[in-house]
């Protein structure tokens, strides 16, 4: 249909009637090639590909036909990720807050994966704060017990320079 209707020449009467459902078809060309683009990235199962397939949904124009089925994917892929990152979370805090970063603020599992976050990054600080060592003290001055056996501190005269 658009190969057809490209052949419509400007300056005739269906010309801009043609234009217009030219736009209107390759807009739903792109979504559809789009959401198979991001079908086929997710097949793959892991994480990286999970958030490559939210990308690539994500891009579906919103007046695609199929931006509706894009957003289910994103949700269900969303919590796909978050579950991955869930359990990376045991092994690699920062990397499970980087997974779960990638979820769209338009998901479904997007505030969920939000406390999560919030919660490994306390954890990481927690962390990180038990391994600082704890400072030391200052060393006290040097002290010269003195004819009662009291200490005083050490005091260095030194002559006045001519």
């Amino acid at each position: 249909a658009i190969a057809i209707a490209s052949r419509i020449r400007q300056g005739t009467s269906l010309y801009d009637t043609a234009q217009a459902d030219i736009s209107r078809w390759q807009v739903q060309v792109n979504g559809r090639t789009r959401l198979s683009e991001a079908v086929n990235a997710a097949s793959r199962g892991d994480a990286n590909s999970l958030a490559t397939a939210i990308n690539i949904a994500s891009s579906v124009p919103e007046g695609s036909d199929t931006r509706a089925r894009a957003d289910n994917q994103i949700n269900r892929w969303s919590w796909d990720l978050l579950r991955q990152a869930e359990a990376t979370a045991n092994r690699n805090l920062e990397t499970a807050i980087s997974l779960a970063g990638q979820i769209p603020a338009r998901a479904e599992a997007y505030e969920p994966a939000q406390v999560r976050i919030g919660n490994w990054q306390e954890t990481l600080r927690q962390v990180e704060a038990s391994r600082t060592p704890a400072p030391t003290p200052a060393p006290l001055p040097n002290r010269d017990p003195d004819a009662d056996g009291e200490t005083s501190p050490s005091v260095e005269l030194v002559a006045p320079s001519q």
